[in-house]
């Protein structure tokens, strides 16, 4: 757009790709901790733990899958969405495909309820991101009221996906077979 309207110049690209690689660095260094805090879960056989844990309590497969799905959010919240799958997946996927769950279903679950978690106040990224993009008049609060809709939108669709599977997995089940649902 800058070039477009003859606002482009060596200082604004160096200002820019100064800033998009302090912010891939950070996302890079959280990705790091998630592949390393993964890694050391799956070696401590901290899974095993929680599968015994689980089935101690009694737990029925859709609460497992619905206290995932309030963690996926919370993590939404604080985190980027791939550090959090990339935590939460070595440790959710592992005890719900046991339980009937498969792979495609609990992907797609899983990342409709972290982006829930992205768009929610007060820690989404998406809010510091339009915080940045929006007018400076724009209060933050404005700005936590504007996402509210589509908070809604997307926890009515997480809720649609759970009771009515066949909606996430009929296009999966097309393309690969009876075995992605």
């Amino acid at each position: 757009m800058a070039a477009i309207y003859r606002k482009l110049n060596w200082k604004l690209i160096k200002e820019g790709a100064s800033k998009t690689i302090t912010i891939n660095a950070m996302c890079l260094w959280i990705i790091i901790g998630a592949y390393i805090f993964s890694a050391v879960y799956s070696a401590l056989g901290a899974g095993e733990l929680i599968r015994g844990l689980i089935a101690s309590v009694g737990m029925s497969p859709w609460m497992v899958l619905g206290s995932m799905l309030v963690i996926m959010l919370l993590l939404g919240m604080v985190m980027d969405m791939g550090p959090a799958l990339i935590i939460l997946v070595p440790i959710v996927f592992p005890i719900l495909e046991p339980m009937g769950f498969s792979r495609v279903y609990m992907g797609i679950l899983c990342t409709v309820s972290g982006m829930v978690g992205y768009i929610s106040p007060p820690f989404g990224f998406v809010l510091f991101y339009m915080r940045a993009l929006v007018p400076p008049e724009m209060t933050t609060w404005e700005i936590y009221k504007s996402v509210f809709p589509f908070m809604v939108l997307e926890l009515l669709a997480l809720i649609i996906f759970i009771l009515v599977p066949d909606i996430v997995l009929i296009l999966p089940r097309m393309l690969m077979g009876t075995a992605a649902g």
